[in-house]
Formats: structure tokens, C-alpha cells, sequence
């Protein structure tokens, strides 16, 4: 069954899916996705860190460009993000 969200494509990952499985499952859902809407329901959920550095910089391309690649009517703006966590050493 595919994954609803990318946040449930990391999850699988994390939990030991290979990620050639999980992710292009992920791209089926949004690519097939019938509105702009559902399209953008894909994303709303953050995916959590997942202590691989590789993987967490994939997930995060894959959440900040898919959308606005796949369809030019989706701005930037139009994603769903948490705010930027800053830390002061």
C-alpha cells in the first residue's frame, strides 16, 4: 500500500523499508494525486528526523520542491512548513 504522506514514506524507511520502495510509492501517491489540494495534503504532515543525514537532506528536497516542480501553479509559499528551529551556542 502506498504511503499517504511523505512523513509516512520516512516512517517506512526509518523502520527498515528500502527507500527505493517507500519514496517512489510516495511519488505514485502525489503524481496521482486528482487536485491541487490532495497534491498538497502529501506534504502537510513534517516528516521527523530520521539520524541519517542523507536521508533527512532527501525528504527535505523531496518536501520543498516536488509540489512547485510538478505543478507551477504551487508557489513556495503554498507548502507547509514548521518554522526554522535555531539554536544559540
Amino acid at each position: 500500500m502506498r504511503p499517504a504522506t511523505l512523513a509516512k514514506a520516512i516512517e517506512r524507511v526509518i523502520a527498515g523499508e528500502p527507500q527505493e520502495f517507500a519514496l517512489p510509492e510516495f511519488l505514485d501517491t502525489f503524481y496521482l494525486s486528482p487536485t491541487r489540494e490532495a497534491q498538497l495534503a502529501t506534504m502537510i504532515d513534517r516528516p521527523r528526523p530520521s539520524g541519517d543525514a542523507r536521508l533527512d537532506a532527501l525528504a527535505g528536497a523531496v518536501h520543498q520542491t516536488t509540489p512547485s516542480a510538478h505543478n507551477p501553479a504551487i508557489s513556495a509559499c503554498d507548502i507547509p512548513r514548521s518554522p526554522p528551529r535555531t539554536s544559540f551556542v
